[in-house]
């Protein structure tokens, strides 16, 4: 089994169960969609673009993009405020370097 197949499971299952019934209410509220961002959180799926070092899936922009766009099917609010998260978290892949290393050597 690839890393893919775990967290595509859990994606399908959290857009049908929480992210597609919640929907409706996010746009015609104009709230921020709170339940559905947990889910993602709980399903450790915010972590797609750091490093399994501190974290994350290293799933990378490609898999993040996939993530994202799968989600959009459901509720595209929950899918810019995935996609933020994801553009704001991608600076931080690998755990703090040491003092006195150079990127290169760390990574």
């Amino acid at each position: 089994m690839t890393i893919a197949q775990p967290y595509q499971a859990i994606l399908e299952q959290i857009c049908s169960e929480t992210i597609a019934p919640a929907a409706p209410a996010v746009d015609r509220d104009g709230a921020f969609p709170e339940k559905s961002i947990e889910a993602l959180k709980l399903a450790g799926l915010l972590g797609a673009m750091s490093g399994p070092e501190v974290g994350g899936l290293r799933l990378g922009v490609p898999g993040a993009a996939a993530i994202v766009g799968r989600v959009a099917q459901e509720c595209g609010s929950t899918a810019m405020v995935l996609c933020m998260h994801y553009c704001g978290t991608s600076g931080i892949p690998y755990p703090p370097m040491p003092e006195g290393r150079e990127s290169s050597q760390w990574r």
